[in-house]
Order: structure tokens, then sequence, then C-alpha cells
């Protein structure tokens, strides 16, 4: 995400804190301990919900090359909903 906005010269506040809270997101999910982190319920309900995102996330892709009649820049809506729910 941060290499999309870089090159595609959108990096701002929202860039930095869409990956501050990414960051911190994933870092929680990773090191807490296992009566505080989430249960495995709530861990495979949200992978379900990520494939369904990160599948849809391909449709501003698909307008964005269809719009310009190339596959040229990846689309940094995709990026970004990417990232956050593939964690």
């Amino acid at each position: 995400l941060c290499l999309v906005a870089y090159f595609q010269k959108q990096l701002n506040l929202t860039t930095f804190l869409l990956a501050t809270t990414y960051i911190t997101a994933s870092s929680w999910a990773l090191f807490a301990p296992a009566s505080f982190g989430p249960s495995p319920e709530v861990i495979s309900l949200a992978q379900v919900f990520s494939i369904v995102l990160n599948t849809s996330a391909l449709l501003p892709q698909l307008k964005q090359n269809f719009e310009r009649q190339s596959s040229g820049d990846y689309s940094t809506i995709t990026a970004l909903v990417a990232c956050a729910i593939c964690e």
C-alpha cells in the first residue's frame, strides 16, 4: 500500500493513518495472549469475510482498466482494500 501510494504520489495523512491502523491491528492479532486475542470462531468468520472483500476489491481495478483501456497502474483503492482485509 505504501509503495502504491508513493509511486502514485498520494502520500498524505489518510495513507499514514490507514497504515498505522493496519500495523496496530496486525500486531494485536499476532501477539495478543490467547485469552485476550480473537477466538477461533471470530478468526474463521474474518477469513470468510476477507475472501469476499478481497475478491470484490478487484472491481475498482477492473473499472479503472476499462476506463483507461489499459492494464497500467494498480488502483489505490484496490491496494487499500486488499491490504486492509488480508492481514
